[in-house]
């Protein structure tokens, strides 16, 4: 097979969308993760004893996923962003060595 007329690339503009779109959902992640929170504490000023440490100690250890979750969700952003630029690049560079 002769690949040497193939196009290849990225839909650069559908990678900033979905960078965005990771930055917002990250955002809303973060505003739910509040309102838990809020919910939570206010559960947890109604309970007494044994229940209101094991339900602590139940949403502490689930809510130690949280900030990975929307680090996460950071990181897949600046990953599509960096896709881009990298793909801009190595376009450069091979295009610098069709005009020699």
């Amino acid at each position: 097979m002769n690949f040497s007329n193939s196009f290849r690339g990225i839909n650069a503009n559908g990678l900033k969308n979905l960078s965005i779109s990771m930055l917002e959902f990250e955002e809303d992640f973060n505003k739910i993760f509040t309102e838990v929170t809020n919910v939570v504490n206010k559960i947890n000023s109604n309970l007494a004893g044994d229940v209101s440490t094991s339900f602590n100690e139940s949403f502490k250890e689930l809510s130690q996923n949280f900030p990975v979750v929307s680090n996460s969700m950071k990181t897949y952003s600046d990953d599509f962003i960096t896709v881009i630029r990298n793909y801009e690049k190595q376009d450069m560079s091979q295009s610098d060595l069709y005009r020699r």
